[in-house]
C-alpha cells in the first residue's frame, strides 16, 4: 500500500486547515464551496486511490503556538487616542496610551485567555477524530513535536 505523508505545521482555524488539506491533496475548485464539501471530496480522494494510505503529521509545538498567538490577536482590545495626542509628533512615542490594569483584571484576562486557547484546542482535536473516522483503513494521523 503507498503512503503519503501531509505534514501540517500551522494554521489559523478548521476553515483553513481543510483548505490546506485540500490543497496539498489538489483537490480545490475556486467556482465551488469546496470547505463545506471536505469530507465527500476527502471520501471520494480515497475511492479513487484505494492502495493509498494518507498520513497526518501534525506538529503539535508549531500548532499550539500559533493558536496562542491568533488567540492573543482576537482578545486584543483596542484602546483609542487620548484627544490631545499629536501623531505627527515624535516625542509621543513614550506616552503611555493603555490604562493601567489592576492584578484582578489581569488574572480575569489570563482566564479568558487559558479558556479560549483549550478551545481551540478541542476543536483542532475533535477535528482529528472526525478526520480519522472518515475511513479509519486508510488515514491516520501523527502527532510529532
Amino acid at each position: 500500500m503507498d503512503s503519503r505523508i501531509l505534514k501540517i505545521n500551522s494554521f489559523s482555524d478548521i476553515i483553513s486547515l481543510k483548505l490546506l488539506i485540500l490543497q496539498k491533496l489538489k483537490l480545490t475548485d475556486f467556482k465551488k464551496d469546496y470547505v463545506s464539501e471536505f469530507d465527500e471530496r476527502l471520501k471520494n480522494y480515497l475511492e479513487r486511490n484505494r492502495n493509498l494510505k494518507l498520513i497526518f503529521q501534525f506538529d503539535i509545538v508549531k500548532i499550539e503556538r500559533r493558536i496562542n498567538i491568533d488567540v492573543s490577536l482576537k482578545n486584543r482590545k483596542s484602546e483609542p487616542y487620548p484627544d490631545n495626542y499629536e501623531m505627527g509628533n515624535p516625542h509621543n512615542r513614550w506616552f503611555s496610551v493603555g490604562r493601567q490594569i489592576t492584578e484582578e483584571e489581569r488574572l480575569e484576562e489570563e482566564i479568558i485567555f487559558k479558556r479560549d486557547v483549550n478551545e481551540e484546542i478541542s476543536k483542532f482535536n475533535l477535528f482529528c477524530t472526525q478526520l480519522s473516522q472518515i475511513n479509519t483503513e486508510q488515514i491516520s494521523i501523527i502527532n510529532i513535536n
